[in-house]
C-alpha cells in the first residue's frame, strides 16, 4: 500500500546512510590509500545519479533490455552504451563495489601522478581518474562486485540453512584469525548485503558468540 508523505519522509531519514553507504565507503577507503577521497566518492556517486538509474527505463531507452529471474523474481537490465552492453545495478547499500573500485583507483591515481608534472596535478589527475574509473566501474567493477557479494552471501546462506551447526562453529572459529589480518571487514560487508537483500542477517549471531 502507498505510504503517506509523513512516513515516506521518515523512511528517507533512516535510509539515507544505508543508501549512500557506497559513497562513504569509497571516501574513507580512498583516504586510507592516500588518494583524493572526493574522487572515490564521486565515482560511486556517478552510479547513483538519477541519470544513471534512468538507463533502465525501457520506454525512454529502447535499446535497454530487462529480464526477470523466474526463481528470485528480480529484474536485471542491460543498456547499450556506445554500442557496448552495460549491466545496470542498484548500488545503494553496496560495500564490495566501492572497495574494489578504490583498490583500482589507487593504482590509476598514483600512475597519473607520475605522468603529470606536479604543477598541473591538482586539475588533471582527478579529472582523468574520474574519466577512467567511472566507465570501468560501470562496465566491469560494479557488476563484478555485485556478483561477488551476492555469491558469497548466497554461499553462506546455503551453509547456514543446510548445516547451521557447522556454520555456527566455523564463523567464531575463524573470526579471531580474521581480525588481526583485517579480513573481518568482508564479513561486515556481507552482513550489510544480507540486511539489504533479506531484511535480516545471520552472521552476527555466531560472531557474537565469539565476542
Amino acid at each position: 500500500a502507498d505510504k503517506p508523505a509523513s512516513w515516506v519522509f521518515v523512511d528517507a531519514m533512516w535510509r539515507a546512510v544505508f543508501y549512500f553507504l557506497p559513497i562513504m565507503v569509497a571516501y574513507n577507503a580512498a583516504k586510507k590509500l592516500n588518494v583524493d577521497p572526493w574522487v572515490g566518492a564521486t565515482v560511486m556517486g556517478a552510479l547513483m545519479t538519477p541519470e544513471f538509474i534512468s538507463l533502465s527505463n525501457v520506454k525512454q531507452f529502447t535499446d535497454t533490455v530487462c529480464t526477470t529471474n523466474p526463481t528470485l523474481g528480480t529484474e536485471s537490465c542491460v543498456a547499450q552504451i556506445f554500442g557496448l552492453p552495460m549491466q545496470l545495478n542498484g548500488y545503494g547499500g553496496q560495500v564490495f563495489v566501492p572497495l574494489i573500485m578504490v583498490a583500482v583507483l589507487g593504482l590509476v591515481y598514483k600512475g597519473l601522478k607520475r605522468i603529470f608534472p606536479e604543477s598541473i596535478q591538482m586539475v588533471f589527475v582527478p579529472f582523468f581518474s574520474m574519466l577512467i574509473m567511472v566507465p570501468v566501474t560501470a562496465f566491469l567493477i560494479g557488476p563484478l562486485g555485485i556478483w561477488m557479494g551476492n555469491g558469497l552471501g548466497a554461499g553462506l546462506a546455503w551453509l547456514n540453512t543446510s548445516a547451521p551447526l557447522v556454520f555456527a562453529i566455523i564463523i567464531p572459529l575463524i573470526y579471531p584469525f580474521l581480525v588481526p589480518l583485517g579480513l573481518h571487514w568482508p564479513l561486515n560487508a556481507l552482513m550489510l548485503v544480507n540486511i539489504q537483500t533479506l531484511g535480516y542477517d545471520f552472521i552476527q549471531g555466531p560472531m557474537g558468540s565469539w565476542n
